[in-house]
């Protein structure tokens, strides 16, 4: 490349010149898509966002558990292991599952109805093998959203709860702190799972990540089948978050 630096100033300064001209050369010769970039940088931000929720209310929130610790307890089970073993016919290596902690108080809050849920952390692409017929994939099956995937354990989740139908602002304000929306390929084997063994659904669209030009996607049961739709196009029907309480091993991890 005979680029001079000048052509990288849109580019902030703190990425180094050899990076960022790997960068721009990366999108021009499509080794990267523009939309899944911006999929990528947009899910980015909201983990940044999350994390600085989490330092700015750490100091308050610690000196909370430090008074409910001892009177939190584990939520009920929903979907245990050898549950999702059916479901599956397969899930991780038990010495390979990540465990969350009864450490916080939104555990005992009725009203978010909290239950212990084991999920292996699946792609989509690896599910709609075994479910070709349960999962009506999306027209947009960009890498990201087929193959992104999550560590296996026992996560603290929150299906039924009061944050329906509100704005992303307002549901941040008023879900509880140290939780966080469900990421989509999560989403997809909760359902997955709920539906094979039986259990009860909400009738709501569950909001998750976002497609590759901005939108925000979300799932829904409909007839027995998983469907995807962005927000714009649920055509005012219900739409709510499926919490699950934040563990830093769930951080630990890369898109592929």
């Amino acid at each position: 490349m005979d680029e001079t630096d000048d052509d990288y100033l849109g580019i902030s300064s703190k990425i180094s010149l050899a990076t960022r001209q790997r960068l721009i050369l990366a999108i021009d010769e499509g080794v990267v898509d523009e939309n899944s970039l911006i999929s990528f940088l947009k899910n980015k931000e909201n983990r940044v966002s999350k994390h600085q929720r989490k330092l700015q209310k750490k100091s308050w929130q610690n000196e909370g558990l430090e008074k409910n610790n001892s009177k939190v307890k584990a939520p009920p089970k929903l979907i245990s292991q050898a549950d999702s073993l059916k479901v599956f016919g397969e899930t991780v290596s038990s010495k390979a599952i990540n465990f969350s902690k009864p450490d916080n108080p939104a555990l005992k809050d009725p009203d978010f109805n909290f239950s212990s849920i084991f999920l292996n952390g699946f792609s989509i692409r690896k599910m709609a093998v075994k479910y070709p017929d349960l999962i009506v994939m999306p027209k947009n099956r960009s890498k990201d959203l087929l193959d992104r995937y999550s560590l296996p354990g026992e996560y603290y989740i929150s299906l039924k709860n009061p944050l329906v139908n509100l704005s992303v602002s307002a549901e941040k304000e008023n879900w509880p702190d140290g939780c966080y929306r469900l990421d989509i390929n999560l989403t997809v084997e909760l359902l997955i799972c709920l539906l094979n063994l039986g259990q009860a659904i909400p009738d709501i669209y569950f909001k998750t990540n976002y497609y590759p030009n901005g939108k925000e996607l979300c799932l829904k049961v409909d007839d027995r089948k998983i469907i995807f739709r962005s927000l714009d196009k649920i055509n005012g029907s219900a739409s709510g978050l499926c919490l699950h309480k934040d563990e830093p091993w769930m951080d630990n991890i890369t898109i592929p």
